[in-house]
Protein backbone atom coordinates (compact mmCIF):
# COMPACT_ATOMS: atom_id res chain seq x y z
CA UNK A 1 0.00 0.00 0.00
CA UNK A 2 2.06 2.21 -0.97
CA UNK A 3 -0.15 5.16 -2.32
CA UNK A 4 -1.30 6.95 0.76
CA UNK A 5 -0.88 10.68 0.85
CA UNK A 6 -0.14 11.78 4.14
CA UNK A 7 -1.17 15.79 5.15
CA UNK A 8 -0.27 17.70 8.62
CA UNK A 9 -2.65 20.33 9.57
CA UNK A 10 -2.51 22.69 12.63
CA UNK A 11 -5.66 22.40 14.60
CA UNK A 12 -6.81 25.98 14.29
CA UNK A 13 -6.52 25.25 10.30
CA UNK A 14 -9.31 22.57 10.75
CA UNK A 15 -12.92 23.03 9.64
CA UNK A 16 -15.94 20.96 10.03
CA UNK A 17 -16.14 18.45 7.68
CA UNK A 18 -12.39 17.92 8.36
CA UNK A 19 -13.33 17.30 12.24
CA UNK A 20 -16.22 14.76 10.89
CA UNK A 21 -13.83 12.67 9.08
CA UNK A 22 -10.95 12.25 11.88
CA UNK A 23 -14.23 11.88 14.49
CA UNK A 24 -15.07 9.34 12.50
CA UNK A 25 -12.37 6.83 12.21
CA UNK A 26 -11.68 7.56 16.05
CA UNK A 27 -14.93 6.08 16.65
CA UNK A 28 -14.21 3.14 14.62
CA UNK A 29 -11.84 2.42 18.17
CA UNK A 30 -13.36 4.19 20.74
CA UNK A 31 -17.03 4.16 19.81
CA UNK A 32 -18.43 7.16 21.52
CA UNK A 33 -20.02 9.14 18.43
CA UNK A 34 -19.07 11.41 15.80
CA UNK A 35 -20.52 14.21 18.20
CA UNK A 36 -18.40 13.13 21.24
CA UNK A 37 -15.27 12.35 19.34
CA UNK A 38 -15.40 16.05 17.65
CA UNK A 39 -16.06 17.93 21.41
CA UNK A 40 -13.45 15.87 22.78
CA UNK A 41 -10.84 16.87 20.19
CA UNK A 42 -11.97 20.59 20.61
CA UNK A 43 -11.61 20.80 24.21
CA UNK A 44 -8.33 18.28 24.23
CA UNK A 45 -6.08 19.68 21.03
CA UNK A 46 -5.27 23.52 21.26
CA UNK A 47 -5.13 25.80 18.18
CA UNK A 48 -1.00 25.55 17.43
CA UNK A 49 -1.37 20.84 17.86
CA UNK A 50 -1.62 18.92 15.01
CA UNK A 51 -3.40 16.17 13.06
CA UNK A 52 -1.94 13.93 11.15
CA UNK A 53 -3.96 11.83 8.75
CA UNK A 54 -3.17 9.20 6.03
CA UNK A 55 -5.38 9.34 2.61
CA UNK A 56 -5.85 6.83 0.15
CA UNK A 57 -8.35 7.35 -2.59
CA UNK A 58 -9.54 10.63 -0.79
CA UNK A 59 -10.86 8.28 1.90
CA UNK A 60 -9.18 9.10 5.36
CA UNK A 61 -7.60 5.49 6.91
CA UNK A 62 -5.00 6.80 9.79
CA UNK A 63 -5.20 8.95 11.93
CA UNK A 64 -2.83 10.43 14.92
CA UNK A 65 -3.09 13.83 16.90
CA UNK A 66 0.16 15.29 17.69
CA UNK A 67 0.33 17.52 20.72
CA UNK A 68 2.65 20.17 22.55
CA UNK A 69 3.16 18.75 25.82
CA UNK A 70 5.21 20.42 29.01
CA UNK A 71 7.50 17.94 30.31
CA UNK A 72 9.78 18.00 33.58
CA UNK A 73 12.21 15.24 33.98
CA UNK A 74 14.17 15.02 36.84
CA UNK A 75 13.14 18.54 36.80
CA UNK A 76 14.59 19.21 33.35
CA UNK A 77 11.91 21.37 31.69
CA UNK A 78 11.12 20.09 28.04
CA UNK A 79 9.17 21.38 25.44
CA UNK A 80 7.72 17.92 23.44
CA UNK A 81 5.39 16.72 20.60
CA UNK A 82 3.12 13.75 22.07
CA UNK A 83 1.49 11.29 19.51
CA UNK A 84 -2.01 9.72 20.83
CA UNK A 85 -5.43 9.13 19.48
CA UNK A 86 -3.16 6.81 17.13
CA UNK A 87 -5.89 4.66 14.34
CA UNK A 88 -6.80 3.19 11.20
CA UNK A 89 -9.57 2.37 9.36
CA UNK A 90 -10.69 -1.50 10.39
CA UNK A 91 -10.43 -1.84 6.75
CA UNK A 92 -6.82 -1.03 6.22
CA UNK A 93 -5.51 -2.41 9.50
CA UNK A 94 -3.38 -5.31 8.77
CA UNK A 95 -1.36 -3.47 6.29
CA UNK A 96 1.16 -2.16 8.42
CA UNK A 97 -0.68 1.07 8.09
CA UNK A 98 -0.34 2.15 12.15
CA UNK A 99 3.66 1.69 11.45
CA UNK A 100 3.56 3.21 8.81
CA UNK A 101 1.40 6.34 10.42
CA UNK A 102 3.71 5.94 13.95
CA UNK A 103 6.79 6.86 11.62
CA UNK A 104 5.38 9.50 9.84
CA UNK A 105 4.41 11.18 12.78
CA UNK A 106 8.41 10.40 14.06
CA UNK A 107 9.55 12.01 11.47
CA UNK A 108 7.35 15.01 12.01
CA UNK A 109 8.22 15.27 15.51
CA UNK A 110 12.29 14.88 14.91
CA UNK A 111 12.18 17.09 11.89
CA UNK A 112 10.67 20.03 14.42
CA UNK A 113 13.23 19.48 16.72
CA UNK A 114 10.79 18.25 19.68
CA UNK A 115 11.59 15.33 21.67
CA UNK A 116 8.78 12.82 20.99
CA UNK A 117 6.61 11.44 24.16
CA UNK A 118 3.35 9.16 24.46
CA UNK A 119 1.26 7.31 27.21
CA UNK A 120 0.08 4.22 26.63
CA UNK A 121 -0.99 0.32 27.66
CA UNK A 122 1.26 -2.41 28.48
CA UNK A 123 0.55 -4.43 25.31
CA UNK A 124 1.68 -1.41 23.05
CA UNK A 125 4.84 -1.52 23.98
CA UNK A 126 5.95 -4.08 21.11
CA UNK A 127 3.79 -2.18 18.92
CA UNK A 128 5.56 1.66 19.74
CA UNK A 129 8.92 -0.23 20.56
CA UNK A 130 9.44 -1.68 16.76
CA UNK A 131 8.25 2.05 15.71
CA UNK A 132 11.92 3.79 17.40
CA UNK A 133 9.92 4.50 20.82
CA UNK A 134 11.47 3.41 24.17
CA UNK A 135 10.19 3.25 27.63
CA UNK A 136 11.12 5.36 29.74
CA UNK A 137 11.20 3.58 33.75
CA UNK A 138 10.19 5.64 36.24
CA UNK A 139 10.00 6.02 40.11
CA UNK A 140 7.14 8.48 40.07
CA UNK A 141 5.27 9.92 37.07
CA UNK A 142 2.40 12.61 37.60
CA UNK A 143 0.30 13.73 34.38
CA UNK A 144 -2.46 16.47 34.43
CA UNK A 145 -2.01 16.04 38.18
CA UNK A 146 -3.27 12.97 38.55
CA UNK A 147 -0.67 9.92 39.49
CA UNK A 148 -0.02 7.96 36.23
CA UNK A 149 1.10 4.48 36.67
CA UNK A 150 1.02 3.12 32.82
CA UNK A 151 3.63 3.46 30.20
CA UNK A 152 5.62 6.32 29.21
CA UNK A 153 8.15 6.17 26.12
CA UNK A 154 10.27 8.85 24.30
CA UNK A 155 11.12 9.28 21.09
CA UNK A 156 14.88 8.15 21.77
CA UNK A 157 17.78 6.07 20.83
CA UNK A 158 18.08 4.68 24.26
CA UNK A 159 16.03 3.05 27.14
CA UNK A 160 15.71 5.92 29.96
CA UNK A 161 15.10 5.96 33.79
CA UNK A 162 14.57 8.89 35.96
CA UNK A 163 13.18 9.15 39.35
CA UNK A 164 10.18 11.75 38.58
CA UNK A 165 8.41 12.55 35.12
CA UNK A 166 5.68 15.47 35.50
CA UNK A 167 3.42 16.22 32.35
CA UNK A 168 0.96 18.94 32.39
CA UNK A 169 -1.70 17.42 30.47
CA UNK A 170 -3.20 13.86 29.24
CA UNK A 171 -3.42 13.31 25.29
Amino acid sequence: MSDIKWQIIKHGDTDLEMLIKIAGIKDQHWTHGIDSQIEWINKNIRYDDYHLLGYVDEKTVAYISIVHVNVSIDEKLLECLGIGNVCVDVEFGKNRLGSRLVCEANRFILDSGFTGILLCKSELIPFYKKNGWNVLEYNEAIVAGILYDKIVMLLENESLRCSKIVIDKNF
